[in-house]
């Protein structure tokens, strides 16, 4: 008997916000953000947000706004929810020559919101679950290879889980997991 994996927030309930529009708003007059002659970084703490829509939209209008570091920090209850965001944020920042614009967006729409998945993404997921068990390993390749990424702060507990997750997600033996049998 195998335990089951509980309830995972796969996607949020809300659309998604531009994490530094809201900061600057009027409603956070007071929120000092500069300093004298910079800018201070903005630090924004999502929680349970269940998937990185706020974080693609906040990267994607962030030439609207002075320029200035952005720190955020993510924590969601279920780290398969995280290993996900760690995914789903590589796709996007995937550069233009190794994966044009129409695959990519395939690529992360198929594997945001589908079960079943083409031979082509079910390579580049395993292809990048390998790179991503050995980011969680070995902090200076994750630094070479994702600066943007820090998981410095995930106990050792943690990084274990998210390997696990890894190495689950390479595997492609159907037998392994049969999704048509589950759902």
């Amino acid at each position: 008997m195998v335990d089951a994996f509980g309830a995972i927030t796969w996607w949020g309930f809300s659309p998604a916000l531009d994490l530094q529009e809201i900061c600057l708003s009027s409603k956070f007059e007071n929120l000092k953000l500069s300093g004298e002659g910079q800018e201070k970084p903005l630090n924004v703490l999502m929680i349970g947000a269940g998937d990185c829509r706020h974080i693609l939209k906040t990267l994607s209008h962030a030439k609207r706004w002075p320029k200035r570091k952005i720190n955020i920090y993510v924590v969601e209850n279920n780290l398969e929810v995280l290993a996900r965001h760690l995914l789903l944020l590589s796709i996007a920042l995937e550069p233009q020559v190794s994966l044009g614009l129409q695959e990519k967006t395939e690529l992360f729409l198929e594997l945001f919101g589908n079960s079943l998945i083409r031979p082509q993404a079910s390579e580049y997921l395993q292809r990048t679950s390998n790179d991503f068990i050995r980011m969680v390993t070995d902090f200076d390749y994750l630094e070479d290879k994702l600066p943007i990424f820090d998981i410095t702060q995930l106990k050792f507990k943690e990084r274990d889980l998210l390997e696990g997750i890894f190495k689950f997600w390479r595997n492609s033996d159907p037998k392994f997991f049969d999704i048509c049998k589950f759902w």
